[in-house]
């Protein structure tokens, strides 16, 4: 008796899943150890007419532009950058405190950190000659015994006893002539009656 109901089950149920069968997914094989094919930088176009690839039209990188730094302007014995003179020539070796009575004996000074910065960045080879350190006008805030010194052949910048002899280079500043120009005009009140 119970193989009967064992046999009518079975075919019972092998009537339905033949009536709707039960959608099976294919097992996918296991993936190949065979690496995908990587894109490669040259990029292929299709022609639509001929229906043919062609590699595409590689981009050139455009070629930077040098500019050519303006001629440095001359006054007498003084290169002008930025409406301040240096001096052009006698550039010489000495301590912060002689160099200072020097520039200061001709009417000049020394030139701070910042002009001396900004001559390293203006690219003028003529700040570059001769190379090497030279002495600012600065003296280190936290320590009085130092002086700020830059390098016009790579821009760095420290501080040294006063002792030490650097490259002397004096500027000159212009003093800014007092404008005669009124700006208010004249008084145009009229007298009492």
């Amino acid at each position: 008796m119970k193989q009967l109901i064992v046999l009518i089950f079975l075919l019972t149920y092998s009537s339905l899943f033949a009536q709707s069968p039960i959608p099976v997914t294919p097992v996918s094989p296991a993936k190949s150890e065979a690496k995908t094919p990587t894109k490669t930088p040259e990029s292929k176009t299709v022609d639509t007419k001929t229906a043919e690839t062609k590699p595409a039209p590689k981009m050139e990188k455009p070629t930077p532009v040098k500019k050519e730094l303006p001629p440095l302007q001359k006054e007498g014995g003084f290169l002008v950058l930025n409406g301040l003179k240096w001096q052009a020539d006698n550039v010489t070796k000495k301590a912060y405190i002689i160099a200072k009575a020097d520039c200061e004996k001709d009417g000049l000074r020394l030139p701070t950190r910042e002009e001396l910065i900004d001559a390293y960045y203006s690219k003028y080879p003529e700040f570059r000659t001769p190379g090497g350190y030279y002495v600012s006008g600065n003296r280190v805030a936290s320590d009085r015994s130092h002086i700020w010194f830059v390098s016009l052949d790579n821009g760095h910048h420290n501080h040294a006893t006063l002792t030490r002899e650097f490259n002397v280079r004096c500027v000159k500043t212009e003093p800014k002539q007092a404008s005669t120009k009124t700006d208010t005009p004249p008084s145009t009140v009229e007298p009492k009656k």
